[in-house]
């Protein structure tokens, strides 16, 4: 919509620093997005015009300025589908690849990664992330994983496209004050099903089997990272709860 603003709000204007050459030192230059209808809440897509029919349904996002790049161009929103009628209820998930994007002071972010079914017991979790670390302090990632009484950090191997490894750790440091580890490398998560998965539901989990990413942070920031999930040989839908 070409629009160039801020988020000068004490919720959600992070550490000031937007990207753009727009920082905590000329920020307050820019039009804050605040007072925009569509702020911090849900525009509802075809509300005169509903979607009608089963099926799947893509939405493809994209900028029309060629002069964009970097977190420039970046579209930063959030997706939910209802529905109004009886029957099953409608997901958003990404096809091959998921963004998500983190903006913490200190602190930790849990947000769901992906739905692994039971029939994959006995099979290798296999977890790729771009560019994670871009954070203030220090930053760890962790793999929660589903238990009938709650989560618990999922066992993991892990190998780095410009470099490094780990086997059997519980967390990975992305960050070491305020300077990523990965810088646009794309970092692979291995973590082996036991035989006896069985994609528990935790108490509250809208269903089985639904794994998480704890990230965990000492200083301020923001991070946008790409994730995808299969179980070897098997892709999985980045599902959206």
């Amino acid at each position: 919509m070409n629009q160039n603003q801020v988020d000068k709000s004490g919720a959600y204007g992070g550490d000031r620093n937007y990207g753009g050459g727009v920082n905590s030192g000329n920020y307050t230059a820019k039009t804050d997005c605040e007072s925009d209808p569509h702020h911090n809440a849900w525009w509802t897509i075809n509300a005169s015009s509903p979607i009608n029919g089963a099926g799947q349904y893509r939405l493809q996002v994209k900028t029309s300025n060629a002069n964009n790049n970097g977190t420039n161009a970046e579209n930063m929103f959030g997706l939910m589908a209802t529905t109004t009628s009886i029957g099953t209820t409608p997901h958003v998930y990404g096809q091959s690849r998921m963004c998500d994007y983190v903006n913490v002071v200190a602190g930790s972010q849990l947000f769901y990664l992906a739905q692994i079914a039971a029939v994959h017991a006995g099979k290798t979790l296999q977890i790729t992330v771009h560019d994670p670390g871009d954070v203030g302090g220090n930053a760890f990632l962790k793999f929660e994983q589903p238990g009938t009484t709650g989560y618990s950090d999922a066992t993991f191997s892990w190998t780095a496209s410009g470099g490094g490894s780990g086997n059997s750790v519980t967390q990975l440091q992305v960050a070491s004050g305020g300077s990523s580890l990965f810088d646009n490398q794309i970092v692979t998560i291995t973590i082996p099903l036991p035989t006896s998965y069985g994609a528990p539901t935790p108490p509250g989990e809208p269903g089985p089997g639904w794994w998480k990413v704890l990230y965990n942070v000492t200083g301020a920031g923001n991070d946008t990272a790409t994730w995808s999930v299969t179980i070897r040989g098997n892709p999985v839908h980045l599902i959206v709860p």
